[in-house]
């Protein structure tokens, strides 16, 4: 399995200054791993691939395991804070096209509030298996002719837009928050009753687990007895 964390915008200040320290913390069947850390910003770019190499699951774990993307502001002293988080079922990304999601945008929702976009990050990501390769893409896949040259013909307004997509290609200027077409919608999901569980030689304290959108919420655990 493999993470490139590419970029952020729109990230919440938790700072006194109205900025934040982001840095990402990538949690996998039980690995961790994190970027580098970003100081005084709304905006970072990181471009920081990370791989979780030896990941054996069963077919119940890959339905089952998530990949974990959590964004904090980092503190000197006191505890990192979370900005905001998002879940990818592995299984999900398994059946995508090629294994994988390719430089995506998703919103990252903090547990307490998850109805608030706490900013953005463009991410790649791929899972294979035995045997697989993973994907791989040309390097002006994303760009397609944007950095050919610029026809005399053009209007300002398009030449505008070249030059934008050429300097964003080469990393050299930060944009805004990425064009995302947000619908408000309302979800209820009413947990009642769970029977058939199996019976273990000690209680056990079962939950359950709902994730949409890439925010995770978990009912209060039960004592079986």
């Amino acid at each position: 399995m493999g993470v490139t964390i590419i970029e952020g915008r729109g990230l919440s200040g938790k700072d006194s200054a109205g900025t934040s320290d982001p840095y990402v913390k990538i949690k996998c069947a039980g690995q961790v791993q994190q970027t580098s850390k970003k100081y005084e910003v709304n905006s970072a770019t990181w471009n920081q691939s990370i791989s979780f190499p030896g990941i054996l699951m069963n077919q119940y774990e890959l339905e089952s395991f998530e990949l974990n993307v959590e964004l904090y502001d980092h503190n000197a002293l006191l505890a990192n804070e979370l900005i905001g988080q998002y879940c990818i079922g592995l299984s999900t990304l398994y059946r995508n096209l090629n294994h994988e999601f390719y430089k995506v945008w998703v919103g990252l929702f903090h547990r307490d509030e998850p109805n608030v976009v706490t900013g953005y990050l463009q991410l790649s990501c791929f899972i294979i298996g035995p045997n697989e390769r993973p994907p791989v893409h040309s390097q002006d896949e994303d760009f397609g002719n944007e950095d050919a040259a610029i026809d005399s013909d053009e209007d300002d307004e398009s030449i505008a837009r070249r030059i934008e997509s050429i300097k964003r290609a080469q990393g050299i200027m930060q944009i805004g928050n990425p064009n995302k077409i947000n619908k408000n919608f309302q979800m209820t999901v009413v947990v009642s009753k769970l029977e058939g569980l199996p019976k273990l030689d000690k209680p056990i304290m079962p939950f359950v687990s709902a994730r949409v959108n890439g925010c995770v919420m978990i009912t209060l655990p039960k004592r079986n007895g």
